[in-house]
């Protein structure tokens, strides 16, 4: 176990803010997964830490670009928050110091401090999983662009329906509320979830801008061959690939609540989103047409 590192002399507080600002030569990220929510990016986030030449951070999400263009919360820097809540008492060990550093730069950091986090990182292939970056604007999908022109883009998907409903049962969780259908269907329905899971206007900006370099996977093929689903991966990022590398494959991550879903709730998001289950029919016919069966099966016996 490593020995606390009390961080109270000015030399500590020095210390930090080197790591912060100079340690770590920048280095410009290969691939961005871009999301989406609930769609297996922590899964990914875990094999990809097992690869001996994938780099990806810690913490798992740095959300550089979701911040300043969305204004999304930093509420998973934990290292950051035990310090302020309880400088005495916060972990400060190498690893954390590490952490510590990491969301200080995307808190606080530039461009380059940002590209400092992969500095550090070990690996042919470094990146960056952040899932709301798939809700950028315009200007931020230009400026992930600007600091990696040849980066590759890994954008996950589930059915959308399915994925607007896991989407309520976390953020009911975040909120500290327990998890209710009433409280699904409120977070579900609110637009950024519903805009989500229109996957095809989300790639038709990314494909844009990173025109042939956009990986787009099934969180289905995670559950049904994960294996398989990691080896595409692997080639699409140009690493090798190994069973061997994946020990943890099965591992479930970052599971929901359990809370069953009337079928009214799940027709009222469908009649939502119905639209783009004709638009993925043209891009991923198969995966649409199984998702689009489901729910008007469930139509057809309401009528």
């Amino acid at each position: 176990m490593a020995k606390p590192y009390p961080l109270r002399r000015r030399s500590d507080a020095e210390n930090l803010r080197n790591l912060i600002e100079n340690s770590g030569k920048p280095r410009i990220p290969d691939f961005f997964g871009i999301g989406a929510e609930k769609c297996g990016t922590t899964w990914l986030w875990q094999m990809f830490r097992e690869h001996p030449d994938i780099g990806v951070p810690l913490p798992k999400e740095l959300r550089y670009f979701s911040h300043q263009y969305l204004g999304t919360s930093l509420i998973n820097f934990t290292a950051l928050r035990q310090l302020l809540q309880d400088f005495d008492k916060a972990p400060k060990g190498p690893r954390q110091m590490e952490n510590l550093a990491t969301e200080l730069r995307m808190a606080f950091g530039t461009d380059e401090s940002y590209l400092r986090v992969f500095g550090n990182l070990k690996g042919r292939r470094v990146g960056d999983i952040s899932p709301q970056y798939c809700m950028l604007p315009q200007a931020g999908i230009l400026h992930m662009q600007k600091i990696a022109p040849d980066a590759k883009i890994i954008f996950l998907i589930r059915d959308p329906v399915e994925r607007v409903i896991s989407a309520g049962k976390m953020k009911a969780s975040e909120a500290q509320e327990e998890p209710t259908e009433t409280l699904v269907r409120k977070h579900a329905f609110v637009r950024f979830q519903l805009e989500m899971s229109r996957y095809s206007a989300i790639l038709d900006r990314f494909e844009a801008a990173f025109p042939n370099r956009v990986f787009v996977g099934n969180m289905d093929d995670i559950g049904n061959r994960p294996l398989g689903f990691l080896e595409d991966l692997c080639a699409f990022l140009g690493v090798g690939y190994d069973p061997s590398y994946f020990p943890n494959v099965t591992r479930k991550a970052n599971e929901g609540k359990k809370l069953s879903i009337s079928p009214q709730l799940r027709r009222d998001i469908y009649s939502s989103l119905k639209d783009e289950y004709i638009a993925l029919a043209h891009r991923f016919p198969e995966w649409a047409a199984t998702w689009k069966a489901r729910h008007e099966t469930e139509l057809a016996q309401d009528d």
